[in-house]
């Protein structure tokens, strides 16, 4: 067992540099990986006014963002209400948004990445593998153990509901007879993005764990459902910056996120 721990080890070293990966049960493939999943989470308080009321996941959280002074919150300089929450999907962003029963507000969403990417098959996957590993107390934080949970729980296949989220985005609609609603569909790393070295190291190690064509085309008709809503395609907009924006694959740099924050406020201003 030692052994190959030490050998599963040595082989994600020589690949990744890294030697302890395993980090709340979780494999990281980059020191920033493990930077990025170690950041504070932010609590948010309820104003007592508020104008603007922002959900999505962990990006409109500012997840990744180390200077307080760039999180979305500062950089919008509104009286604002963040109902977001890591992992969130369009489903879980509406239902946040339902349960405040808003009128009258600006609704906010930063959405898209999760539901083609953390399809609720991945999640169902990733919930048995924590089971799992919850077992293990201890040894669940080997290297090889959860190498060999990953496996063992491999077989849920990564489709994604495209009738599941038409269903949700006529759900976003209702939100927007009482309310303005604005929707902005979430860039990521992609392939044509113009990288900088950061995000050139970034692309090649993460790149491989998400099936660019399953995603694409996920990404696809997730934009085609949110054009009903004249939701904004922000990824063209990050694609033809070279500058540092990105930490892993989705998650946004102090620079992503003063861009994002400058494009919403033009975005609440003009309209």
């Amino acid at each position: 067992m030692i052994a190959c721990e030490f050998f599963t080890r040595f082989h994600h070293y020589v690949q990744y540099g890294l030697f302890f990966p395993v980090y709340k049960q979780t494999i990281h493939y980059s020191k920033g990986s493990i930077e990025l999943a170690q950041t504070p989470k932010q609590k948010f308080i309820k104003p007592d006014n508020f104008d603007l009321v922002l959900s999505g996941g962990s990006v409109a959280c500012s997840y990744g963002t180390l200077d307080p002074k760039n999180t979305l919150d500062v950089l919008l300089n509104k009286d604002s209400f963040n109902l977001c929450q890591e992992g969130f999907t369009l489903e879980d962003e509406i239902n946040s948004i339902t349960n405040l029963d808003p009128h009258n507000k600006t609704i906010l969403f930063i959405t898209g990445f999760n539901d083609a990417f953390l399809t609720k098959n991945i999640k169902i996957r990733q919930s048995k593998r924590n089971q799992i590993l919850d077992k293990l107390y201890i040894i669940s934080h080997s290297l090889f153990v959860v190498k060999v949970v990953y496996k063992l729980t491999h077989g849920y296949k990564n489709t994604f509901d495209e009738k599941d989220y038409s269903k949700q985005v006529k759900r976003l609609k209702s939100l927007a007879i009482n309310n303005r609603l604005l929707v902005l569909h979430q860039p990521y790393l992609s392939p044509q993005k113009i990288k900088s070295l950061e995000e050139v190291e970034i692309f090649n190690q993460q790149n491989k764990h998400l099936n660019e064509i399953d995603f694409k085309n996920s990404r696809d008709f997730i934009n085609k459902e949110l054009s009903h809503l004249n939701a904004i395609d922000l990824q063209e907009h990050f694609d033809n910056d070279d500058r540092h924006l990105f930490t892993d694959l989705c998650h946004l740099t102090h620079l992503g996120n003063q861009k994002l924050g400058g494009i919403i406020r033009d975005l609440i201003n003009s309209k």
